[in-house]
């Protein structure tokens, strides 16, 4: 949800039957930019959200790897390879800044305080996301959404 919000990119995510997720946002490396650092700090601020709600009351989906082996694997396999979203965010602290590390604290306070802002502000289509990840297992959420929640929005 944050991809397709900040970077208006099309974002896959996915849930595995040992509950472990991943989202794609942006690219694999160091966030070029503030709303890439801040799409990837979201996923942590909504995590904290999630802890203080309960799950959606949906029906618990067949585990991916046995309903999709075909794309379940090769994204697991991609995950051992990507940096965990703790590193590129650090790395987006720093880059530029190597010589100022009283700035990495600074930029890492003023990221994390923006992303629970960000996902309180849209606290209601995180769920509504969620939820349809929790049905289904696996989602694309496209760059522009479906007309029928633009109608529905008006």
């Amino acid at each position: 949800m944050a991809g397709r919000t900040l970077l208006k990119c099309t974002t896959r995510a996915a849930v595995f039957g040992d509950a472990s997720g991943v989202a794609q946002v942006g690219s694999n490396g160091v966030p070029s930019s503030f709303k890439e650092a801040l799409a990837i700090a979201a996923g942590a601020a909504g995590e904290k959200l999630a802890d203080l709600n309960n799950p959606p009351v949906v029906p618990w989906p067949v585990p991916l790897e046995v309903a999709y082996p075909e794309v379940a694997e090769p994204m697991r396999a991609g995950i051992v390879a990507l940096m965990t979203d703790d590193v590129a965010i650090a790395r987006w602290c720093i880059d530029g800044h190597e010589r100022k590390p009283a700035m990495w604290s600074i930029r890492h306070d003023w990221l994390c305080s923006s992303a629970l802002e960000f996902v309180l502000e849209h606290r209601h289509e995180i769920f509504e996301t969620a939820t349809s990840l929790y049905g289904r297992g696996i989602i694309t959420l496209p760059v522009e959404p479906a007309k029928e929640q633009e109608n529905h929005a008006e």
